[in-house]
């Protein structure tokens, strides 16, 4: 996928969005993955499977399809066995 170095399984658009200004956050994922992304109490709040690499847009929704509050997110990405996390900052 687009902008992904070749050690990472996956890039953002942004590590810090704020809320109101963008609609979605871009994840481009290199590989067959399952994005997970949790709460600073470490609560999985959405979770995304990707069959191949390409893109995910999260629309900052947890499973129930309501927006997130502001706050500190955490976004991962596992293949077999590599895992990878990205902090994310939802701003007001």
């Amino acid at each position: 996928a687009e902008g992904i170095s070749d050690n990472s399984l996956f890039s953002v658009s942004g590590a810090t969005v704020r809320l109101g200004g963008s609609d979605y956050l871009e994840i481009n994922v290199a590989t067959r993955a399952t994005i997970e992304i949790y709460d600073a109490t470490g609560r999985t709040v959405r979770r995304f499977a990707v069959p191949d690499r390409g893109k995910v847009m999260w629309h900052f929704t947890n499973y129930e399809g309501k927006k997130l509050p502001p706050g500190v997110y955490f976004i991962t990405s596992g293949g077999a066995v590599v895992r990878e996390v990205k902090k994310l900052i939802l701003l007001d």
